[in-house]
């Protein structure tokens, strides 16, 4: 509550016009020395994660995908997200969480895509299941 009290009588000040007390404490250009290691250590993990669509697929071919597994596989320059369900029926997304895109991980234990930035999950098939991602997976269009 303190901090909202004293953000509203700056704004108020500033919108006037006054001098501010207190404006160059809640700045939001400031830079101290504890914020800089918080802020590589917390954009690191984005960072990682964009650098997975450089690396190659885990499998090469979606022929490789035994029943009941899912992994990541290059095509192209795109990454298609691939599950084969028991009765051998292949399901092919983008590996692109449709919340901002970061790099798909399956989980078997769950038997779902994982996205390890914020959390959303999809079934095998692609179909959205956990926000904050709303949108189910883009169907992959399979080249031969």
């Amino acid at each position: 509550m303190t901090h909202g009290v004293a953000g509203a009588m700056i704004n108020a000040a500033l919108i006037l016009g006054e001098l501010a007390p207190w404006v160059e404490v809640y700045d939001p250009s400031r830079k101290t020395p504890s914020a800089i290691g918080n802020f590589l250590k917390e954009n690191v993990t984005a960072v990682k994660n964009f650098a997975e669509y450089l690396a190659p697929g885990e499998l090469s071919d979606t022929s490789e995908l035994k029943s009941g597994e899912g992994a990541i596989i290059r095509q192209g320059l795109s990454k298609i997200a691939g599950y084969r369900d028991e009765n051998g029926v292949l399901h092919a997304s983008s590996a692109a969480c449709t919340h901002i895109g970061c790099h798909l991980h399956w989980n078997s234990f769950e038997t779902c895509w994982d996205c390890p930035c914020h959390g959303s999950q999809f079934a095998a098939d692609g179909t959205a299941l956990n926000a904050p991602a709303v949108k189910s997976l883009e169907k992959a269009d399979l080249k031969s």
